[in-house]
């Protein structure tokens, strides 16, 4: 689809219809009458005609009317199905966002956490300097994480991305066995 018709701008309802596939819990026909609804409304605002002193008229009908058959056949277009693979997916996708955000949010807890992407060992603790904050350090060697293990529980599966995302600030340094 054209983001313009001559004068007219759909840009705005585009990024409508986009978003509101992408909102979760939201009805494909609602999205689409919307989209319909937004795309008239651009005819109607972009194809007024300005007239010094009167300000702005209405669209000349037979303009106006041929815009509004092109918006019509978006509307047909997106009502035939053509686009219920691409809203499903953009559901799916959102879905998979949300959940990430979510775990990034979760708080962080004492312990051992694994990054599987760069396969290495996380030790996360509380701040000495600053109460409310964390602290992490990864493990250099397979011999300081079976230490760090020995002392710490294993939490699970989070990335070093993650962890900051969550508050915590790097150690500075790699784990030691003393720690």
């Amino acid at each position: 689809m054209r983001d313009t018709w001559g004068p007219v701008k759909f840009t705005g309802a585009c990024d409508n219809h986009d978003r509101c596939y992408y909102t979760l819990g939201t009805n494909w026909n609602t999205c689409n009458g919307r989209f319909h609804s937004d795309l008239k409304a651009a005819c109607q605002r972009d194809l007024r005609i300005k007239i010094p002193i009167l300000g702005y008229q209405p669209p000349e009908p037979t303009i106006l009317k041929a815009c509004d058959d092109l918006v019509s056949g978006y509307y047909v277009g997106v009502q035939a199905g053509v686009l219920l693979n691409v809203f499903k997916e953009a559901q799916a996708k959102q879905r998979r966002y949300d959940e990430w955000v979510a775990s990034i949010r979760k708080p962080l807890s004492k312990g051992i956490y694994f990054d599987q992407a760069w396969g290495v060992h996380i030790y996360v603790w509380p701040s000495p300097f600053e109460a409310g904050t964390w602290v992490w350090c990864n493990s250099p060697s397979p011999e300081v994480t079976k230490v760090l293990l020995r002392r710490h529980s294993l939490i699970g599966n989070r990335s070093k991305e993650e962890i900051e995302a969550a508050g915590a600030k790097y150690w500075s340094k790699a784990c030691g066995s003393d720690m």
